[in-house]
C-alpha cells in the first residue's frame, strides 16, 4: 500500500492542476454514485478536543475513502501539532487498500482549492490586494491556491500573536506576504478578504467591507462564528460548499435562525459550477463563500494525490 507524508504530497502537487482537475470532476459526476454518510463528530470537552470521521464511497471513481482528523486546541503550547490524522483510500468495488496520507495535507488541499474554483467565478474585484484572518496551515494553502488562479497583487496576514504572524511570512516567501497589526485598515484596502480561524467570536466587522469584496470563511463546527452578522447581512450572494453548512457551521445557523440570511440568495459550489446560478453579480456587490467541507472532495483530493504518486513511481 502506498503511503505519502506531508511534504511528499506537498512536493506531488500542482494547485492549477488540481483545481482544474476538480472542476472537471465536480461537473461532470453522478451523485447517484455517491454514498455519503453524515460525519461523526466526538467530542473530549476536558481535553479541549475534537475527533472528526469522514467517509465516502464513490462510484464515479471505483474509490472508498475514510479520513479521520483531530484538533487539541492545547497541544500547541505542549510543542505538538493542533490537527492530526490519517487518510485512507481503498478500492470500492474489491476493498483493496491503496494508499494512505496525512489528513491534514487533503484537508488543506481540497478546502483550499474548492475556495479558489469558487474565488475564479465570483470575484468581481481589480486590486487584488488579499488579507487573510487566521496565520494556520490552511490559511497558507488558501493564500497559494487564490495566488495559483487569481491575480492577486499582494497579500497581508493577521493574527494575533507576532510569532505566528512571522511564521506565516517566512512559509510564503514565494509570495512575499506582509504582516498586519490592524485588520480593520487592511480589511478596508482589500478586495479578498479570507478568514481561516477557529474562533467562537467574529474576527471582522461587516461594516469593514468596500463594495466588491469577496470572503471567504472556512469556520465549521456549531460553536464557530468568525463571521459577525453584518458580513453575511451585506452578502449579495452566499455559496456554500454544502448545505450542511446551514446546520454545522455556528455564524451560518446563527443568521438563520436570526433572519439574517435568506435562503434565496443561497447557492451550492455545485450549482454555480454547474450553471444552475441566476445572479447577476455587480462590481460593487458583496460575495461570501462559506465552507465547512466534505468527503467527497477528500475522494477527489486523496484520487488525484495517488494517481501522481503512481505516476512518479
Amino acid at each position: 500500500m502506498l503511503s505519502l507524508n506531508f511534504e511528499e504530497a506537498e512536493r506531488l502537487t500542482d494547485f492549477k492542476e488540481f483545481i482544474e482537475d476538480l472542476a472537471s470532476y465536480l461537473k461532470a459526476f453522478e451523485e447517484s454514485k455517491v454514498i455519503q454518510p453524515d460525519r461523526t463528530v466526538v467530542r473530549l470537552p476536558s481535553l479541549d478536543a475534537v475527533w472528526l470521521v469522514m467517509t465516502v464511497v464513490d462510484g464515479n471513481l471505483d474509490l472508498f475513502v475514510s479520513k479521520i482528523v483531530s484538533e487539541y486546541k492545547q497541544n500547541p503550547e505542549r510543542g505538538l501539532p493542533k490537527s492530526t490524522g490519517y487518510t485512507l483510500l481503498f478500492k470500492a468495488t474489491t476493498g483493496e487498500p491503496l494508499a494512505m496520507f496525512d489528513s491534514n495535507f487533503v484537508t488543506a488541499l481540497r478546502t483550499s482549492s474548492l475556495a479558489a474554483l469558487v474565488a475564479q467565478r465570483l470575484y468581481r474585484g481589480s486590486r487584488g490586494k488579499l488579507t487573510v484572518i487566521g496565520s494556520g496551515l490552511e490559511a497558507r494553502y488558501l493564500v497559494k491556491a487564490l495566488v495559483s488562479v487569481l491575480n492577486v497583487k499582494s497579500v497581508s496576514v493577521y493574527s494575533r500573536k507576532k510569532e505566528n504572524r512571522r511564521r506565516f511570512v517566512e512559509s510564503l516567501k514565494e509570495i512575499a506576504v506582509t504582516e498586519c497589526v490592524e485588520p480593520e485598515k487592511e480589511v478596508k484596502d482589500s478586495d479578498i478578504v479570507v478568514l481561516a480561524t477557529d474562533s467562537e467570536t467574529p474576527v471582522i466587522n461587516g461594516e469593514w467591507l468596500n463594495g466588491g469584496t469577496h470572503v471567504i470563511s472556512i469556520g465549521t463546527l456549531p460553536t464557530r462564528r468568525e463571521l459577525d452578522p453584518k458580513t453575511i447581512e451585506r452578502a449579495s450572494v452566499v455559496v456554500l460548499d454544502t448545505r450542511k453548512a446551514l446546520e454545522e457551521a455556528g455564524d451560518m445557523v446563527d443568521a438563520l435562525k436570526k433572519g439574517i440570511l435568506n435562503k434565496k440568495r443561497v447557492y451550492t459550489a455545485l450549482e454555480l459550477l454547474r450553471g444552475s446560478f441566476s445572479e447577476n453579480i455587480s462590481q460593487t456587490d458583496i460575495t461570501l463563500y462559506k465552507s465547512v467541507g466534505f468527503a467527497l472532495l477528500d475522494c477527489v483530493a486523496t484520487n488525484y494525490l495517488y494517481r501522481k504518486a503512481k505516476k512518479a513511481q
